[in-house]
């Protein structure tokens, strides 16, 4: 079974993962210790570390034996970020800055998943979508 792709989901998770980048590198940049807060430099410093990595980055042109595909059901942004300052605070950190393990990796990306009859699914109809292509109603599993 051969998968289409069209370019605006490639865009899309292309500028998640730059953006995943720039908040590493953004990370890693050293606070103004004069002034102890950021400065405008310090984020420019920031944005140009973030593009020099992703400029190294070069994908695997060969075809993979496997594939391991993360689901994270029920993560939006806002509970990433939740979750992301959270784990900072509890390390005694700017939580952020942090930095969770899966936003390390070079590739992330975002899908839309809502049922065909409302704005709020359940796991059902999501997972539906996602293996068949198909949105369904709610409380539905492979059913369109």
């Amino acid at each position: 079974m051969k998968m289409k792709f069209g370019l605006k989901p490639i865009v899309a998770a292309t500028a998640f993962a730059l953006c995943a980048h720039s908040m590493l590198a953004a990370a890693e940049v050293e606070e103004d210790s004069a002034a102890g807060v950021e400065s405008a430099a310090t984020w420019y410093k920031a944005g140009q570390k973030a593009l020099r990595e992703a400029k190294q980055l070069h994908p695997n042109a060969r075809r993979a034996k496997n594939v391991i595909l993360f689901i994270g059901d029920g993560m939006g942004i806002s509970t990433v970020t939740a979750s992301r300052i959270l784990e900072g605070q509890l390390q005694g950190k700017d939580g952020e800055k942090n930095s969770l393990a899966f936003e390390k990796l070079p590739y992330l990306a975002l899908s839309k998943t809502y049922s065909a009859n409302q704005q709020t699914p359940d796991s059902a109809p999501t997972m539906t979508a996602m293996v068949t292509g198909v949105k369904t109603s709610d409380g539905v599993l492979s059913i369109d």
